[in-house]
């Protein structure tokens, strides 16, 4: 976590933010996490065999600490039926209570890989491709001008099952890549018709 604490944000000024970006003629989007899960979220104990396992059986942490966090980290499985019902439990009520005009799911690239749990061991691109199109399906439940974004597609495909990718792809160690360089870009193949639109993280 950060050294001054985790940073809390209450509806009050989440609603104010959002506000305040529709005033200067932007969308409004609210950010979540495909896999990220902290120790010290009430819904841990509940949701702990969610938890991605990796090929020695061993419980994937993610590594990010930061201002969003409070404790330690771990990836949590697209592969997981529970984490995906959470996951859109979660933005059902961001869609109620705040009513944003996007959704934005970072880091994307989490629905690719393996989960070595024994209950559920496989691909977890399935459940991940399950979660965008439940996700998807909630957010323009509320309207057609609603919009889910992926961020990452140049890592990942996902982008195939929502409106469009605001991830930024200014990577150093991407951007001298052949993907990058070289036609077809594939990440542009990707998107198809589907917007790439920049996107302000940190609005003040």
């Amino acid at each position: 976590g950060d050294k001054q604490g985790a940073a809390e944000m209450s509806f009050e000024k989440m609603l104010a933010r959002i506000k305040a970006t529709r005033a200067a003629g932007a969308k409004a989007a609210i950010y979540i996490h495909a896999a990220l899960f902290d120790d010290t979220a009430p819904c841990f104990a509940p949701l702990r065999e969610s938890i991605q396992v990796d090929a020695s059986g061993q419980r994937m942490n993610f590594g990010w600490t930061g201002p969003d966090t409070a404790g330690k980290t771990w990836r949590a499985s697209l592969g997981s039926a529970e984490w995906r019902t959470h996951l859109v439990k979660q933005a059902g009520w961001i869609m109620d209570i705040l009513k944003p005009d996007a959704i934005v799911v970072d880091e994307t690239f989490a629905g690719l890989g393996y989960d070595h749990h024994a209950s559920r061991a496989g691909a977890t691109s399935a459940g991940a491709i399950d979660f965008y199109r439940k996700l998807r399906a909630l957010v323009r439940s509320f309207g057609n001008d609603k919009a889910v974004f992926t961020s990452d597609c140049s890592m990942s495909p996902f982008v195939l099952w929502a409106d469009g990718e605001v991830g930024d792809h200014a990577y150093p160690g991407l951007l001298g890549h052949p993907l990058y360089t070289q036609e077809p870009v594939r990440y542009l193949a990707a998107l198809g018709d589907k917007p790439w639109r920049p996107c302000a993280w940190h609005f003040q």
